[in-house]
C-alpha cells in the first residue's frame, strides 16, 4: 500500500515538465540545432530527477517498514529453548551500589525468562551441576529456580559450562534455542579464546563491580610431616595481595584450639606474594585445629585457611631381636621423651603385636618367621614403617624368599671389603629438612662389612645412600600405605661406623616419625578432597559422619585395603573445621580436618566487555553489557539485523541528489 506513493513523483513529473518553454536565438537556421540539444539534456534532466524522488520515496516506505536482515520465520514461530548459566562463585558476592553482584545476576536472568513466550523451556545451571540443573523446565518453575540461587564455593570455567549447556539444548526439540552466560568474567576462570565451535546463538552478560583489591592466606602447611610435642615445628603460609597498585599492611594472626598462637605484622607491596615461616609449638597431645587468617574488605571468603593435624604424646617404637637386644638402637630412643622403645624377641610375635607402634626395627636376626614376615606385612599395609638390619649370619636363602616377596629385593653373599658411601638422595623425604643444610664436604658412613641389595627390574627401590659403583647402602621400599627400610650392613661398629655417625638419630628418628600415619589434613571443596583414615568401623551398619557447627552429613566412603576413603566433595557446603566421627564413639574414631575454599576466586581482575567481543574465539556470540535492557537488546538480536536507519539515510541522500540536479544541471 505504502509504495502507491511512487504515483505521486510520477504525477508531478507529468505536469510540471510539460509547460513550454520560449527560447531565444539570432537566427532561424540555428532553431534545430538548438531544439535538438535542449530535448536530449532536458530528458535526461527530468528522469534523473524522477528516479532521485522515485528512490527517495521507496527509501521512505522501506524505513518505516522496519526492515531486517535475518530470518523472519524463524524468529516469530516454535517454541524456544534458553539455557541461562548464573556464575554464584565467590566472587559474585561483591556488591555494587549496595547490592550483591549475584543479585544483579538473577534479576538480568528473570528478565529474560520473563519476557519469553509461555510455552518456551529453560534449564537454570549454576555452579553446583546438580543433577536437578540438567532438566528442562517452564517457565515458572525457571523462575523459581533462579530465586532459589545462592553463593556456592564451586568454581566452574567457562569451557565446562558451556559443554553442560550444549548438551542440555541437544536434548530439546525446539526450533530456536540459545545460550545465556551471565558472570563477572574472571580471568582466572575464563581463559580466552574458548576452544568450543557450534552454531547455539549465544549471549554473553558480564555483571561486573568496580575495581576492587584484595589479599588472601593462599595457603599454609607444615615442613615436616606430622606435628611434634614440646618441638618447634615450622609452619609456612603463604600471602598473597592481588593490589596492583599499592602496598597493604595487616596482621596474620594463628589460632589453635579456639587460642591465639602467634600474629604477626605483615607488609605485602603490590602483587607480592609472601611464604611466612611461623613457629608452632605444643605442650598437649591430641588434635590441633588450626586456622590462619587476615583482615580483609569486602572479599573475606579467602582470608582465613584451616588445618587440623593429631599431636601424639609419644612414639612408639619396637625392636624385634632374636637374644640380646642392640644397645645402639636402645640408646637412640632413650634420648628423646617423646618416644618409647619396646624390644621383643623375634620368635614370640603374636597377632596385631604391632598395632601400637610407628616403627619397627629388625636387628640381629638370622632367620625370619613366616608369623613374622606376616605381620610386617600387615604392619606396613596400614602405613607402618620397618626398619631391618641383617645379622651377621643371616640364613641367606630364608631372608631372600621372605624379603623378596615383600619388596622384591634379595641379599647377594656378605662383602668384607673396606668402601664408603659415596652419595645421599638429598630429595628423599627421608633426608630432606632433616637439617636445615647438609654441608657439602658431609662425612658419609664407611663399610667393613655388608650384604649387596639386589633389587627385580621393576622394584620401587629409593636408594637413600648409595656406594660408588651404585650399589645401595640404605634403601626405602613402598608397601601398601608404609615402607621398609633396608640397610646392607648389621647395627654394629664392627660392619660400619653408621651407628656412630651423626645419621643415625635424625633417620631413625624421621622414620618413626613418618610412621606414626597422622598426617595434617588441609583440603579444597569440591577439589579431590579425599581424605584417608584407619578402617576403625565394626561393620559395614557404621558409617562415618561429618560435622561443622551444626553441619551433619555422611560423606561417600569407601573400604580401600585397611583403610577408609572419605570423600568430602559433596558433604561440605562451607569452609571450616570439621569432625569425622562414628556415631557413639566421639573421641576413639574421631578425626578432624580444614576445609577451605578455592582460591581461583581470589584474583578478581575479569575481562571487559570489548576484551570479551574480541577474544572469545565463540561463534554466534553477542556480548550484552549489563547496564543495558537485556531482554529488549536479545529481543532485538533475535529478531535480525533492524536497518531502518540506512534505508532512511538513503532517503535522505536521494532528496539532496534531487535538488542538485535541479540546481546545477543545466538543460
Amino acid at each position: 500500500m505504502a509504495a502507491s506513493a511512487l504515483a505521486i513523483p510520477i504525477i508531478i513529473h507529468l505536469f510540471n515538465f510539460r509547460k513550454f518553454k520560449r527560447v531565444f536565438f539570432p537566427d532561424i537556421r540555428f532553431l534545430q540545432e538548438i531544439k535538438e540539444q535542449t530535448n536530449k539534456r532536458s530528458k535526461l534532466k527530468h528522469l534523473l530527477v524522477l528516479l532521485s524522488r522515485l528512490l527517495a520515496v521507496l527509501s521512505f516506505v522501506f524505513a518505516f517498514a522496519q526492515p531486517f536482515i535475518g530470518d523472519a520465520e524463524m524468529a516469530s514461530k516454535g517454541t524456544k529453548c534458553t539455557s541461562i548459566y548464573v556464575d554464584n562463585s565467590y566472587s559474585m558476592g561483591i556488591q555494587k551500589n549496595g547490592v550483591p553482584l549475584l543479585e544483579l545476576s538473577k534479576n538480568k536472568a528473570k528478565e529474560v525468562v520473563n519476557n519469553s513466550n509461555n510455552a518456551d523451556v529453560f534449564q537454570i545451571i549454576s555452579n553446583e551441576f546438580s543433577p536437578a540443573e540438567n532438566k528442562l523446565v517452564n517457565k515458572e518453575q525457571a523462575l523459581a529456580n533462579i530465586n532459589a540461587l545462592q553463593i556456592s564455593a564451586q568454581s566452574r570455567d567457562i569451557a565446562s559450562v558451556l559443554q553442560k549447556q550444549k548438551a542440555s539444548l541437544n536434548t530439546s526439540d525446539a526450533l530456536r534455542k540459545q545460550i545465556i552466560y551471565i558472570s563477572d568474567f574472571q580471568k582466572n576462570k575464563h581463559a580466552l579464546p574458548v576452544n568450543i565451535v557450534d552454531e547455539t546463538r549465544k549471549f554473553l552478560i558480564p555483571i561486573q563491580g568496580g575495581k576492587t583489591n584484595n589479599i588472601c592466606v593462599d595457603t599454609a602447611y607444615f615442613v615436616a610431616p606430622t606435628i611434634q610435642m614440646n618441638e618447634n615445628n615450622e609452619m609456612l603460609v603463604r600471602v598473597r595481595n592481588f593490589d596492583e597498585e599499592n602496598a597493604v599492611t595487616t596482621s596474620l594472626t594463628v589460632n589453635a584450639n579456639e587460642q591465639i598462637k602467634t600474629v604477626k605484622n605483615i607488609t605485602l607491596k603490590p602483587s607480592e606474594t609472601q611464604l611466612i615461616a611461623i613457629p608452632y609449638s605444643t605442650t598437649q597431645a591430641g588434635w590441633q585445629k588450626i586456622k590462619m587468617y587476615v583482615t580483609d574488605y569486602p572479599v573475606s571468603f579467602d582470608d582465613t585457611f584451616f588445618m587440623a593435624g593429631n599431636v601424639s604424646a609419644n612414639f612408639n617404637v619396637l625392636l624385634v631381636n632374636e637374644n640380646a637386644s642392640n644397645p645402639y638402637l636402645n640408646a637412640v630412643f632413650r634420648t628423646a621423651n617423646s618416644f618409647r622403645c619396646d624390644n621383643i624377641n623375634a620368635n614370640a610375635i603374636k597377632a596385631d603385636a604391632f598395632k601400637n607402634y610407628s616403627l619397627v626395627v629388625l636387628s640381629n636376626i638370622s632367620a625370619i618367621s613366616e608369623n613374622l614376615a606376616t605381620e610386617l606385612d600387615a604392619f606396613t599395609q596400614k602405613g607402618g614403617s620397618v626398619l631391618i638390619f641383617p645379622s651377621n649370619n643371616i640364613q641367606l636363602d630364608n631372608y631372600n624368599n621372605v624379603l623378596g616377596k615383600l619388596t622384591g629385593y634379595v641379599f647377594s653373599n656378605a662383602d668384607t671389603s673396606k668402601i664408603n658411601v659415596a652419595s645421599v638422595q638429598k630429595e628423599n623425604v627421608l633426608i630432606k629438612d632433616l637439617f636445615d643444610k647438609i654441608p657439602e664436604n658431609v662425612e658419609l658412613p664407611s663399610v667393613s662389612k655388608h650384604y649387596p641389595i639386589r633389587t627385580a627390574t621393576f622394584s620401587n627401590e629409593q636408594k637413600i645412600f648409595s656406594f660408588a659403583n651404585g650399589d645401595a647402602f640404605l634403601s626405602s621400599f613402598a608397601k601398601g600405605n608404609g615402607k621398609i627400610y633396608v640397610c646392607s650392613s648389621p647395627a654394629d661398629v664392627s660392619s660400619s661406623n653408621f651407628t656412630n655417625s651423626y645419621w643415625f638419630l635424625p633417620l631413625l628418628f624421621k622414620m618413626a616419625y613418618l610412621g606414626k600415619n597422622d598426617p595434617i589434613h588441609a583440603f579444597t571443596l569440591g577439589n579431590n578432597a579425599i581424605m584417608q583414615i584407619p578402617n576403625t568401623k565394626a561393620g559395614d551398619n557404621q558409617v562415618f559422619h561429618l560435622s561443622a557447627d551444626g553441619w551433619d552429613a555422611i560423606p561417600e566412603q569407601r573400604n580401600i585395603g585397611n583403610g577408609l576413603q572419605i570423600n568430602l566433595n559433596n558433604a561440605a557446603r562451607f569452609a571450616g573445621l570439621y569432625s569425622l566421627s562414628l556415631p557413639g564413639n566421639h573421641l576413639e574414631n574421631t578425626y578432624y580436618t580444614g576445609l577451605n575454599y578455592n582460591r581461583t576466586e581470589s584474583n578478581l581482575a575479569h575481562w571487559s566487555a570489548p576484551e570479551l567481543k574480541s577474544k572469545s574465539g565463540l561463534k554466534n556470540t553477542e556480548v550484552i553489557e549489563g547496564t543495558m535492557n537485556l531482554a529488549a537488546a536479545i529481543g532485538q538480536m533475535q529478531a535480525g539485523t533492524p536497518i531502518w536507519k540506512i534505508c532512511l539515510g538513503l532517503a535522505l541522500l536521494f532528496l539532496l541528489i534531487e535538488i542538485l540536479l535541479i540546481r546545477f544541471f543545466k538543460s
